[in-house]
C-alpha cells in the first residue's frame, strides 16, 4: 500500500471522528449554556435573564412631581405637613414599583444621568411620568440635530 492510499485511509476515518466530535460539543454547549443561564438567574435570587436596557429620567419626574404640587399650592389648595408627606411617599412607593415591574421582566433600569448616548425608544420616562401622574420634560438630547431657526 502506497503512503498517499495510506493517508488518505486514516483521513476518511479521521473526519467523520472530528465530526462527531464537533456535534457532540456543540450540543453541549447548547444544554449546557442554557442550564448555565438558568442556574445563575436561580442562584441570584431567581426572576428573569436580563431582556432589555432602558433609560429613566428621575430628576424629570421628581422636578414634575414638585411643579404639580406647586401648581396646586398657587391654584389656592392647601396641604398640611402630613398630607405633603403623604403624597411624596405614595409618589416614590408607586415609582417603585414601576420599576420592580420592570426588574421581574428581567428590563435593566439605568438612570439617565449616567447614559451617555440614549437609542431613540430606549427612555422611559414618559411612560413612568404618566403612571405617576406628573408630567416630565425631556431632558434635551445631546445627538438630536439643531432646531430650525
Amino acid at each position: 500500500m502506497s503512503e498517499s492510499s495510506s493517508w488518505a485511509g486514516t483521513l476518511a476515518q479521521f473526519v467523520p471522528m472530528v465530526a462527531v466530535a464537533a456535534l457532540a460539543v456543540a450540543g453541549y454547549h447548547l444544554v449546557v449554556g442554557k442550564n448555565a443561564v438558568a442556574e445563575r438567574t436561580e442562584a441570584n435570587g431567581g426572576g428573569r435573564p436580563v431582556t432589555a436596557l432602558v433609560v429613566l429620567d428621575t430628576q424629570a419626574l421628581v422636578q414634575g412631581k414638585i411643579d404639580l404640587a406647586s401648581e396646586q399650592i398657587a391654584s389656592g389648595q392647601t396641604f398640611t405637613e402630613q398630607e405633603l408627606t403623604m403624597q411624596g411617599h405614595n409618589f416614590g412607593a408607586e415609582l417603585m414599583r414601576a420599576l420592580q415591574e420592570y426588574r421581574d421582566a428581567g428590563v435593566i433600569v439605568i438612570d439617565r444621568r449616567h447614559a451617555i448616548a440614549i437609542p431613540p425608544g430606549a427612555d422611559v420616562t414618559q411612560e413612568v411620568a404618566k403612571r405617576l401622574g406628573v408630567k416630565a420634560v425631556p431632558a434635551p438630547d445631546p445627538f438630536a440635530a439643531p432646531a430650525a431657526p
